[in-house]
């Protein structure tokens, strides 16, 4: 992506960010951002009945969404509320 990881930005930032992002856009569920996101459970419990493929449309249609968010933004900035309110 051209940035230089040890002053500018690191993987963890744009995760941290795109998972910030989802979640206050309101049109996803918090366990569909998770999984996405590969985030792991801290629930023991819930742990061991959460399978991969758990809200698998609702990621199909949510890194689309991300997808066309970033392209909207190429030629000009537009925030995430006003995209998200567009849909």
């Amino acid at each position: 992506m051209g940035y230089d990881t040890t002053v500018e930005v690191c993987g963890h930032g744009f995760r941290a960010m795109d998972c910030s992002a989802l979640i206050e856009s309101g049109m996803w569920s918090r366990d569909a951002v998770e999984r996405q996101m590969s985030h792991q459970e801290r629930n023991n419990v819930h742990a061991a009945y959460i399978h991969l493929a758990e809200h698998f449309d609702e990621r199909s249609l949510m890194l689309q969404w991300w997808a066309d968010y970033l392209d909207v933004n190429h030629n000009g900035v537009i925030s995430l509320f006003e995209f998200a309110q567009k849909i």
